[in-house]
């Protein structure tokens, strides 16, 4: 996968959250139609794809959207700025609709040449969304993504879990390597 990034002011964390998640092509062109916010502390979309996207070849191939809001640039140079950036990642890999991607488009060329290459507007207007020709429709509903109840958020996924299934996994192996040695060593 392919990553290009767009920064937004820091004030439209909730605004880019909330479009993302009700899928609100609309919002996403209105947002995207501002200019770049260049400087930091911001909030950055980061857009994962496939590079033969760039080319126009590949419709199928899934496209990523993450949200990360930035306080602090990384301290040295870094392959992957918003991955090595300091700040609170807002949304993780959710998987784009072509309306999304066709509000993007002034952001991310890709998706511009995309649309121009099919031959289909870009931005959705009010009336009518963009379509694609070959992808089929985006009504049908594949997964339902809530946030935890809060009494349940920050309880799943802690340090002190990490660290007790990386123990576990290293007694098994450990148990396991014992277990062929003293085999090996009875034969």
């Amino acid at each position: 996968m392919v990553r290009e990034s767009t920064p937004y002011e820091p004030g439209q964390s909730a605004t880019l959250v909330e479009a993302l998640r009700t899928q609100s092509a609309r919002s996403l062109a209105a947002l995207s139609a501002q200019a770049p916010f260049a400087t930091i502390p911001n909030v950055t979309l980061a857009v994962d794809f496939c590079p033969t996207l760039k080319d126009g070849v590949s419709r199928d191939c899934p496209v990523y959207l993450s949200v990360k809001q930035i306080r602090q640039a990384p301290k040295a140079a870094a392959r992957d700025i918003f991955e090595q950036s300091k700040g609170k990642p807002l949304v993780h890999y959710l998987q784009a609709e072509r309306d999304e991607l066709a509000a993007l488009a002034p952001r991310f060329k890709v998706f511009e040449n995309r649309c121009r290459a099919n031959g289909h507007q870009c931005i959705a207007t009010q009336d009518e969304p963009a379509t694609e020709a070959g992808i089929p429709d985006s009504t049908m509903v594949y997964a339902d993504i809530a946030a935890l109840p809060p009494d349940h958020a920050g309880r799943i996924l802690t340090r002190r879990t990490v660290i007790i299934n990386n123990i576990l996994s290293l007694t098994v192996v450990l148990g396991s390597s014992g277990v062929v040695a003293s085999c090996s060593g009875a034969a």
